[in-house]
């Protein structure tokens, strides 16, 4: 109840800022890490000295805060709770936003992916998720690359993303000993890619995970 009653007059205290503060506090509490001030600007399509006349504001009210790599939400309760406040319109709105200015630079695809995720753009985030997979699959975190690959997946039901998602997966099968498994990945993949490169090297790993197994004739 107390947590509560706190939420409350932590909204009441954002509610009497004007439209473009809000604006630029809802940013900061969807992006939950520090941000410099040009990526805030591009992303609230406002000019620099506004954005930071609205930090300066927010700042004063306590609601955020200055650090070593930009300006963040100056506690995880003001950022949970102005993001959970967030109209549904709103929100994906402030993450479509979140998602243009942010891929303009070297963003991270999951970030990016999060944020095309939320923004209702579910094919470009499976595209992103794919890509962070595919560049962390030769890590040694196999876990957190099949997280990543469970994300796209669930947001790509066809197409190039969701092929490039059943390669990195039929990857992961294979090292850990599930063939089957993989080999079923990489059917799928092969059934649905248009492009004949492509399909030959399918092809050729299908046929790599059958001469390593039991059925050297298939392969």
């Amino acid at each position: 109840i107390a947590g509560a009653g706190r939420r409350r007059r932590l909204l009441a205290q954002v509610e009497r800022h004007p439209p473009a503060d809000r604006t630029v506090l809802g940013l900061l509490s969807l992006l939950a890490r520090q941000v410099p001030v040009e990526t805030l600007a591009t992303a609230a399509v406002l000019p620099t000295d506004d954005v930071l006349g609205s930090l300066s504001a927010l700042s004063a009210a306590g609601l955020v805060r200055l650090g070593d790599r930009g300006w963040a939400t100056s506690h995880d309760l003001v950022r949970e709770t102005v993001a959970a406040d967030l109209a549904e319109a709103d929100r994906a709105r402030l993450h479509a936003r979140l998602a243009a200015a942010l891929a303009g630079g070297t963003a991270d695809p999951v970030e990016l992916a999060e944020h095309l995720a939320g923004a209702g753009d579910s094919e470009a985030a499976a595209r992103q998720y794919a890509t962070a997979a595919g560049q962390r699959v030769e890590g040694a975190d196999d876990a957190g690359v099949a997280e990543l690959v469970d994300a796209g997946l669930a947001l790509a039901d066809r197409g190039e993303p969701r092929n490039r998602l059943l390669e990195v997966r039929a990857r992961l099968r294979a090292r850990r000993g599930d063939l089957p498994g993989a080999r079923s990945d990489l059917r799928e993949a092969l059934i649905a890619e248009p492009d004949l490169a492509a399909r030959s090297g399918l092809r050729a790993r299908l046929a790599m995970l059958y001469s390593g197994a039991e059925d050297v004739d298939r392969a």
